[in-house]
Order: C-alpha cells, then structure tokens, then sequence
C-alpha cells in the first residue's frame, strides 16, 4: 500500500501544520478517517488495506499526535484543526471516526451536513465515562513516553497524553448536535471494551433516527485492528443499503 504522506499548514495558526496521509484510488470517492485520543492515522492501516482498492483514503494526526507537532489547546482547538482540514477535501465524504474522534465526526456531520454521505464511529459514545479504566488512563500517562512511537497503536507522549485527560476528554458530549445529523450513522462497538460500556456506546448511537449498530462479540476498544475484514463487510452492506 503506496502512502502520500503531507503537511497540511494551519490557516488559523500557519506556523503550526498536521501531518496527513492520502492513498488509495485517486479519483476514487473519498474516506476520510479520524483517529482517538493516543492514537494517530495509521491505527486505520488494517481497515485501509480492505478499502484503498475503491476509496481515495484521506486521515491526519491531531494536535501532538503521529507526526504533527503538539501545542495546547482545548477542544474547540482540536475541532478547528480538524474542520479546516476537512474543509480543503473533495466532497461528498465516507467518514469513520474511532474513540474521542467519534466527538468529532459526529460534530463535522451535524455542522457541514452536505459534507458527508455517510458516518460510521467505532467504539466510541457521546460522552467518556469517568469510572475506573479513565482513571487507569490518568495514571497510564506516566508511561506514555517508553512506548509511544508516530504510527503506534499509542502515538502521543506523556505530556500531550496527560494534557488530554486532564483539560480536553471531559468536554467531549455528542447532546448539542444529535438533532443536526442528517447522514446514516452506523456504530460498532465491541462487548469487553474497556473504556466505552458497549450498553452506552449503543445507547448513544439510539437517539439518531437514521442509524445501525453493531457488535464485535470478544470485540475491545480497537475495532478496526480485532476484525478488519468483517468491518469492511458490515460497512460495505451499511453504503450499499443506504
């Protein structure tokens, strides 16, 4: 698989960019991926392989993740980032968001309806849950440094991890925008995530009025890496239906 990889410069903030990706079919429909907190583009390589063979596929790193350079901000920063980034893309967009890019694929679906043919999250709700496995989260980032490599499955270092945890992921709610989404929206979740309860992960996903959800039986909270080639069936059939 033959990956362009780019700067994309900040028009906010020019002296900052993200790093971005494109593969697949050029003149192919575009699907653009949205990463989680931690993670960075590449947690979609083994998904990629299944649609690249039809797809333009476009994603990025956010703010101190993969190999875009880090600077503080809160959520509504994290969220311009990625708008004016999805901005400069072909139109319409498949979109697939993970985790805490769920917030945000969910918020670009209700803000730029016409942007978008179709959503589909993986493991992610409206809101991140602040019981047990958030705070081994907290006390996780200590280590984040020794294992974070730009196209790990953790992509962030200590810093920007604790930075996240402490000043961003608790902003993160879907409620302002539920009313807003017009796009079919298919949800995955997996039955032992830890981080996501599967019951609000499909509870979250209920109040849209044009949505399908799924299950991963052993699935955790990475679906895209635990069964690839099942995703690319469940979301093929989702396009086709819709």
């Amino acid at each position: 698989m033959n990956v362009c990889h780019s700067r994309f410069p900040l028009p906010h903030d020019p002296a900052r960019h993200l790093h971005a990706i494109s593969t697949g079919q050029p003149a192919g429909p575009v699907l653009l991926c949205l990463h989680g907190a931690t993670g960075n583009w590449s947690n979609y390589r083994p998904l990629i392989k299944h649609f690249a063979n039809h797809y333009r596929v476009e994603a990025v790193d956010m703010r101190g993740h993969g190999r875009s350079p880090w600077a503080a901000g809160t959520l509504e920063d994290f969220y311009q980032d990625l708008e004016s980034y999805v901005a400069t893309l072909p139109k319409p967009i498949l979109m697939f968001a993970h985790s805490f890019g769920g917030y945000f694929g969910v918020r670009l679906a209700a803000t730029h309806p016409d942007w978008f043919t179709h959503l589909v999250l993986f493991n992610t709700a409206r809101k991140l849950p602040r019981g047990l496995p958030f705070h081994f989260l907290r006390f996780f980032c200590r280590w984040a440094d020794w294992i974070a490599r730009p196209e790990g499955v953790i992509a962030s270092g200590s810093e920007v991890t604790r930075y996240l945890v402490d000043h961003v992921l608790a902003d993160w709610d879907w409620e302002p925008y539920y009313d807003s989404i017009r796009c079919p929206v298919l949800g995955i979740a997996g039955r032992f995530d830890p981080l996501i309860p599967h019951s609000l992960a499909r509870s979250s996903l209920s109040r849209l009025p044009r949505h399908q959800f799924r299950s991963l039986p052993l699935g955790m909270h990475v679906a895209m890496w635990e069964r690839p080639a099942l995703l690319h069936r469940w979301i093929t059939h989702f396009v086709e239906e819709h």
